[in-house]
């Protein structure tokens, strides 16, 4: 038998469960993360967005790692990490964006730590 199956228990004794000729499925590419659509309104772009807004006939804009955060009125409270985000459309409008979709797969909100 090539594989073991074996469960540690709390001191880190490792116990025999079982024995198996065979393992489907182990030695395969994790599947991706899934991927959301937002729908973020009313932006105003600045450096890297409004550079990439810019370029015309694009349909599909890379942004790479981009953080979303939410404000007091000092320093972050808390945010979100939108990674590989596309923007797939926006409504331009001037001054601002009226709408901007951007597709990304988003890491979990993480908070100030209380002091």
């Amino acid at each position: 038998m090539k594989y073991l199956l074996v469960q540690e228990d709390e001191d880190g004794v490792e116990q025999l469960w079982g024995r198996c000729a065979g393992v489907e499925g182990l030695f395969v590419d994790p599947v991706p993360p899934p991927r959301e659509l937002l729908t973020l309104r009313g932006c105003s772009p600045d450096g890297l967005l409004s550079e990439v807004l810019a370029e015309p006939g694009i349909s599909f804009r890379g942004l790479g790692d981009v953080c979303v955060e939410v404000w007091d009125d000092e320093q972050p409270v808390q945010w979100w990490t939108l990674v590989d985000a596309v923007v797939v459309a926006h409504q331009p409008h001037p001054g601002f964006v009226r709408e901007l979709r951007v597709l990304a797969q988003i890491l979990g909100s993480r908070r100030r730590a209380l002091p």
